[in-house]
């Protein structure tokens, strides 16, 4: 069945955010969704500046990548855009 990944030629992971619920995670998802392309990419930047593909890591059949995983899970709030775009602070990372 032809989706997101085939439509747009996706070929590595390389970012992902764990969340304990999926309703938290649903609601990072649509929040994210909102952001400017230069947010999500700096998101990216900062946890993954090689854009190495995670997938093997985290399905575990490569190494596993401990420090982002553990950057992941311990990291403090988050500031995020506010509605209408403007941004509180940072972009979110």
């Amino acid at each position: 069945m032809p989706g997101f990944t085939s439509k747009y030629g996706v070929t590595r992971l390389v970012w992902f955010e764990p969340h304990e619920h999926i309703g938290a995670a649903y609601k990072r998802e649509q929040l994210i969704k909102r952001w400017r392309r230069e947010w999500k990419l700096a998101l990216i930047e900062k946890a993954n500046p090689r854009w190495e593909d995670l997938f093997p890591s985290i399905a575990g059949f490569g190494p596993p990548t401990v420090e982002l995983l553990q950057s992941k899970l311990t990291s403090g709030p988050r500031r995020v855009p506010r509605e209408g775009g403007a941004e509180s602070g940072d972009p979110g990372p």
